[in-house]
């Protein structure tokens, strides 16, 4: 049994299951991506048993049909470290790649019989999309919680209504929330994981098909097929709000600015800023009192209101703004105990922090 394959080709289609082969090491065969060869035409399969992706490559030929796990860290170190096209045999106990004057020889870990095989998926809607969709999912996942022990906001929820889908991600601290127009029909909403959304990151004009359990998105000759989270969708309605009784419009490059001098005397455990708005603008104020450092620094806007003392996270108000690609930005408040919204002005964004409770 030999293939010849484009090592160009391979090396591409490799970077592409990063995010899911080796990362679950549930069972061995798990760090191996299925290579299957048939009438000249590779077709890759990678899994951690919670996502699957599926790639084809056509600069390829065979001598006969057959299907070897090969372990996915050996395959990236030889096409990384080869010019020349590979030249894969599987011997009675080994596997040989031989590329050029270059030969590896490999360990068989187990027979194709033993990958797992794809879920059987119930796929009942088709949206088409482009690429920020995935984009936004991606924007929407660094907002999600990275704590285990509040599951129900370890992922990325995608909300369907007609005409939309709404994208959310939040840790209950701090929001995104973003409308994506699609052709679509209502149907329940799914929570996202986040291997799904960074081994599609990159996906341009898709198909993504929604089922109860599964999301598949096909992107040119590579699929990606992800379970679904069981957990409930964000009820992401109870924190916004119809009306705001401030508005504030001003740069985010501005406000971006003064922030990052906060962080000069900002604690190392939790950055507080304060925050007073006048009618000459922002003024930003950060205190640390174990060092007896301050940093201030002020901000020119046309503000409607004066507020003092609203204090906010640094890293996580920071983390917005840049989550938002508008230079000019809205910031909604209601009084410095409420949440502060944050939307860009030219598209349908918004963002959400909590402000901290702080006596001073």
């Amino acid at each position: 049994m030999k293939a010849i394959v484009n090592v160009q080709s391979l090396s591409k289609e490799l970077k592409k299951m990063s995010h899911i082969v080796g990362k679950k090491n549930i069972i061995p065969i798990t760090s191996c991506v299925l290579m299957k060869f048939s009438d000249g035409l590779l077709t890759m399969v990678g899994t951690d048993l919670e996502t699957t992706i599926i790639s084809t490559i056509n600069d390829c030929t065979c001598g006969e049909d057959f299907s070897i796990p090969i372990e996915y860290t050996d395959l990236v170190s030889i096409s990384n470290s080869c010019n020349s096209p590979l030249e894969i045999s599987v011997k009675e106990k080994h596997i040989s790649i031989v590329s050029g004057k270059s030969k590896f020889k490999l360990s068989i870990i187990g027979e194709s019989e033993h990958f797992p095989n794809m879920p059987e998926t119930d796929l009942d809607i088709n949206v088409e999309v482009d690429g920020s969709f995935f984009y936004e999912l991606l924007k929407a996942s660094q907002f999600r919680s990275k704590d285990l022990n509040f599951v129900n906001f370890n992922n990325v929820g995608v909300g369907f209504k007609d005409g939309k889908m709404v994208i959310v991600g939040t840790d209950a601290n701090t929001a995104y929330v973003s409308e994506y127009e699609a052709v679509v029909k209502g149907r329940p909403s799914i929570m996202v994981t986040d291997s799904f959304i960074t081994t599609c990151k990159s996906f341009q004009q898709s198909v993504i098909k929604v089922g109860n359990k599964y999301i598949e998105a096909t992107c040119g000759d590579t699929t990606v097929t992800s379970r679904l989270s069981e957990q409930n969708f964000v009820k992401y309605e109870v924190m916004l709000k119809d009306s705001y009784d401030f508005n504030v419009i001003c740069q985010k490059s501005d406000i971006l600015f003064a922030l990052k001098k906060m962080l000069v005397s900002s604690d190392t455990l939790l950055s507080v800023t304060q925050i007073d708005l006048s009618a000459k603008g922002i003024k930003f104020t950060s205190t640390n009192t174990d060092t007896e450092k301050d940093s201030e620094d002020f901000v020119s806007c046309d503000c409607s209101i004066k507020l003092e003392k609203l204090y906010l996270n640094t890293n996580h108000l920071i983390a917005l703004l840049n989550a938002i690609d508008s230079e000019e930005i809205n910031i909604m408040i209601q009084n410095e105990r409420d949440n502060v919204y944050i939307s860009p002005a030219d598209s349908k964004i918004i963002c959400l922090i909590r402000p901290l409770i702080i006596n001073r």
